[in-house]
This record gives C-alpha cells, structure tokens and sequence, in this order.
C-alpha cells in the first residue's frame, strides 16, 4: 500500500469500528516501516482520532515534545490464568518504562494486590471495567498511591 493510501485506511478502519471501540492503538512497526512519512501518517490518525472522537482513547506511551507525537508502543502485554500473574509478567516486559505509563485491562481488579504491584511499578493510571465486589476496596489502593483509576463500566471481551 503506497504510503499516501495509509491515512485514508486507517480512517477507514476507525470510522468503521468507533462505535465498538473503546480504544485505538496505532501500531508503531506499521508507521516506522514507511521511514518519515509513515511517521507523519501516524501523527495526523493520531489527530484525526481526537477531533472526530474525542472520547476515544489513544494508546501509546505520551511521548510529545514541543507539541509533537514522537512515537508510541506498548509496554507490557500479558495474559495469565492467575490474576496478577497478567500483572507481574506486564510489568517485567515493560521493566523500567513502566513508570508513568497507563496499565489497562479487560478484566476487573478483583483485589487490591495488582493496583498494589502497579504502584511500586511507578504506572499513573489504569482504565479497567470495574464490576468487582471489592471496586471500593481496589480504588481506595489506587487512591492510596495516587493512581487514577478509570472504570469504563464496559467489558468487550466475552469468556
């Protein structure tokens, strides 16, 4: 695909799944393939995004300096049958660049102790679903160390 039908895809693309996305995540090795204007590319779906959704968000790793998205990856990806096992596995794939970074789940927290390793880990935000029982318990560990917890209420992935 030359490079100057890659915007009009992706646009294509979001346009068409809007309304059951949640999240939009640009996957970088895509972009960084085409060299520069790949990267241009990029940066104007980035922007197409939040004008035309704004409450959509964006994944990627908030790296912008003077006003301009350098690049975004994702840190830490994991699944595991044991709840917080995702979590550690997570983490040990993003290692340091967990700090500052924003985790987020399909599953609910169903206990404190994966807010409680993301904390140590130095993540500012998580966006979960939320629907456990112990919701209340979970953001008060999030309050606790300062995390901003964002419960979608909205689960997209059905066992």
């Amino acid at each position: 695909m030359p490079v100057s039908d890659i915007y009009e895809f992706c646009v294509s693309v979001i346009d068409a799944t809007a309304d059951a996305a949640a999240a939009f995540k640009p996957n970088l090795a895509f972009f960084e393939a085409l060299g520069a204007p790949g990267f241009v590319s990029m940066k104007r779906v980035v922007e197409y995004i939040h004008n035309k959704y704004p409450g959509k968000i964006v994944i990627g790793d908030g790296k912008i300096s003077g006003g301009t998205l350098n690049y975004f990856w994702t840190l830490g990806v994991a699944s595991f049958r044991k709840r917080n096992g995702a979590t550690k596995i997570s983490l040990e794939n993003a290692g340091e660049r967990a700090r500052g970074a924003v985790a987020a789940s399909d599953g609910f927290f169903p206990f404190r102790d994966s807010v409680d390793l993301l904390g140590k880990a130095g993540v500012q935000a998580i966006i979960q679903p939320g629907g456990s029982i112990n919701d209340k318990k979970v953001i008060e560990a999030a309050n606790k160390a300062s995390i901003v917890m964002l419960l979608t209420r909205i689960r997209h992935f059905k066992h």
